[in-house]
């Protein structure tokens, strides 16, 4: 479809904007100067501090401070005493690394 390309793709891709066929070199909306591009990034998210949970929101509707506020944290959300090692006298905080064994005290 890209008039100044030329090459001839049997298994062409359709560019998700404009609808149009192209080669692999020019799918891309951005490499075709595709007229129909939106503008808008989709849903982006980041993780809330306070509770470790997925916050997304729509890109151009909303920022990502407006979506940490309107966030709710749920009530069974991780407490930093729930993340410490079960071990008594041991300070350290537990993670997906040393979950099942403390790095510290080697503890179970």
């Amino acid at each position: 479809a890209l008039e100044t390309c030329g090459l001839r793709d049997f298994l062409p891709f359709v560019c998700r904007f404009c609808g149009k066929k192209f080669c692999q070199d020019h799918a891309d909306a951005e490499k075709h100067s595709c007229s129909a591009q939106l503008e808008s990034k989709g849903v982006l998210a980041t993780i809330c501090s306070r509770c470790g949970a997925t916050v997304k929101w729509q890109d151009g509707q909303s920022s990502e401070a407006e979506a940490l506020q309107q966030h709710v944290c749920p009530v069974n959300a991780k407490s930093d005493s729930a993340e410490m090692c079960p071990a008594p006298g041991c300070k350290t905080k537990m993670n997906t690394m040393n979950s099942v064994v403390c790095g510290e005290c080697r503890s179970k």
